[in-house]
């Protein structure tokens, strides 16, 4: 399954991701997608997302966060290499 979105996102050239660091779960995809050329993992900062004004809720979190790195309201956090 995490194959699949991979490759879906490659055919349709999604280039930036941006993810939600849940526990331990965001690991294997987020690596996969930092390994996978042309495709950019993004985890913003939870708190930073908490201080940018708009409407958040469990159910809208894969939106909110979409559109506040589609226009730039937010940063990659610091992810050290998987080898660390």
């Amino acid at each position: 399954m995490v194959l699949e979105l991979r490759d879906w996102l490659a055919e349709n050239r999604i280039a930036r991701i941006g993810m939600e660091a849940t526990a331990s779960y965001w690991k294997p995809l987020f690596y996969l997608l930092e390994a996978t050329e042309g495709i950019e993992p993004w985890l913003p900062n939870a708190q930073h997302i908490k201080t940018v004004p708009g409407r958040k809720t469990d159910v809208k979190d894969c939106q909110w966060i979409c559109k506040l790195v589609e226009h730039g309201l937010v940063r990659p956090s610091f992810v050290p290499p998987a080898e660390l």
